[in-house]
């Protein structure tokens, strides 16, 4: 009965020597190791595969009604393309599980030759195929960080940290990641201060109290939280002095503006201002008016550090700063509940410490020094 059937069809012998020629260059051209091509190469060969099943089931029983065709030398070259065919099929079966590991080897092979937008672009075709791969986070992280995009840094640290399994020598590297990620980012950050850019700085360093709060607590210090009063004292200092310089020029409209804007700023981070009590004290903009300056100087929006922590008088310069901003901070304290004696031997203690030039002088504890001396001499 099958043969019947078959016998009353007719054969297309030109079309199954097409369909052999096509198969040859289509199987031949499949690339198991471009790792651009494996995903795609892989689902080709399986249509490949089929298409050859149906093939062998519709028109190798009729073959030999095929004049114009060679049958064994067809059948011979049908197995031969079907053999390399399946050959195909499992070394893009092997290599489809590694597909991610592929690609990081391209991109580590683009960083030797200083491609880094290349090498970018393989470590994240990488992620798309192993999102929580170690190896490929953290070369991605390196470059990042040359490249100062420090949010994407974090995020990668927290995938790292929460998602990734790491071996041991894996979660040495995080580590030193983690760690050398403060380091850059503060001391950015804080150069930034001693060049007046004070609202710049203020952006990295509350990035660094992101990192901070969401890090394990052993790789940061309270240094951060030094910078982010720091900034905020300079942007509000900013404001006032565009201000005092629009009066001397007789601006009087900038001059109200940037009142406005120095008040409006101090209202919105009125939280950093805070006593050594945890109780918020509201400081009242500089009357400009006044023409000596000295009250306004004790005045002006001066940000508080941290609350007081005891540190031993040691010879590191770390210990030294501390124990400078913690007179600052204490004579900030005193003159804002107008303890001016008090303030002024917390000043006077910090300005001899100044002489060990171990550390940068804090420019407000000067300001403070001057202006209670104008008023102790009235």
């Amino acid at each position: 009965m099958y043969f019947c059937i078959h016998a009353q069809e007719p054969v297309d012998c030109a079309k199954i020597r097409q369909s052999l020629e096509t198969w040859k260059s289509k199987v031949l051209a499949l690339n198991p190791r471009d790792p651009e091509l494996i995903p795609l190469h892989y689902l080709l060969v399986l249509d490949y595969q089929r298409e050859m099943q149906q093939f062998d089931q519709k028109y190798l029983p009729v073959l030999s009604r095929c004049s114009t065709l060679n049958y064994h030398e067809t059948i011979a070259e049908f197995d031969w393309i079907h053999y390399l065919c399946r050959l195909k099929m499992d070394s893009l079966t092997r290599v489809s599980a590694r597909v991610d590991s592929l690609f990081y080897e391209t991109a580590l092979r683009e960083v030797r030759f200083d491609n880094k937008n290349n090498a970018l672009y393989f470590l994240d075709r990488a992620l798309q195929y192993n999102p929580v791969y170690p190896d490929a986070l953290l070369e991605k992280w390196t470059l990042l960080l040359e490249n100062k995009e420090y949010d994407e840094c974090m995020d990668i640290l927290q995938i790292l940290y929460h998602e990734c399994v790491l071996s041991r020598q894996h979660e040495e590297r995080v580590s030193a990641c983690t760690i050398r990620f403060y380091d850059v980012l503060y001391r950015e950050a804080d150069s930034l201060t001693k060049v007046d850019l004070f609202s710049d700085a203020l952006t990295l360093f509350q990035k660094l109290e992101v990192f901070c709060q969401n890090m394990p607590s052993g790789y940061c210090n309270d240094d951060y939280y030094h910078g982010i009063l720091r900034s905020k004292s300079g942007v509000y200092e900013s404001y006032v002095r565009v201000a005092r310089a629009s009066r001397e020029r007789g601006n009087m409209e900038m001059e109200r503006r940037f009142l406005d804007y120095a008040e409006k700023y101090m209202e919105e981070n009125a939280r950093d201002f805070t006593s050594p009590a945890g109780k918020y004290s509201r400081v009242e903009l500089p009357d400009l008016e006044n023409k000596t300056g000295t009250q306004d100087t004790i005045n002006t929006f001066l940000s508080l550090p941290v609350p007081d922590t005891p540190t031993k008088k040691g010879k590191s310069p770390e210990d030294m700063n501390k124990e400078y901003l913690s007179l600052l901070t204490e004579a900030i304290s005193h003159c804002i509940r107008e303890n001016i004696s008090a303030a002024y031997d917390a000043l006077k203690k910090a300005k001899e410490m100044e002489n060990c030039n171990c550390f940068p002088p804090d420019p407000r504890v000067q300001q403070l020094y001057e202006s209670i001396q104008e008023i102790i001499k009235k």
